[in-house]
């Protein structure tokens, strides 16, 4: 996954909406977990849509 350094964007061009897809495996979203955390640090304002087969559904939810 490649992740464009925050400080390379002007404020104009900071994402608005990020759309993250993983559609199947349990063990490959909890791989991914470290890059979504990476994305909320570097986009903290950006709307993230987490978008998982319902068999990752249960163990995706937070609480938080």
């Amino acid at each position: 996954m490649i992740v464009p350094d925050r400080q390379l964007l002007t404020d104009d061009q900071q994402p608005v909406n990020i759309l993250l897809l993983q559609l199947k495996r349990i063990g490959d979203l909890i791989l991914t977990l470290p890059a979504i955390a990476t994305l909320r640090e570097n986009f903290p304002s950006a709307q993230m849509t987490l978008a998982i087969s319902s068999e990752c559904a249960a163990p995706a939810k937070s609480d938080s």
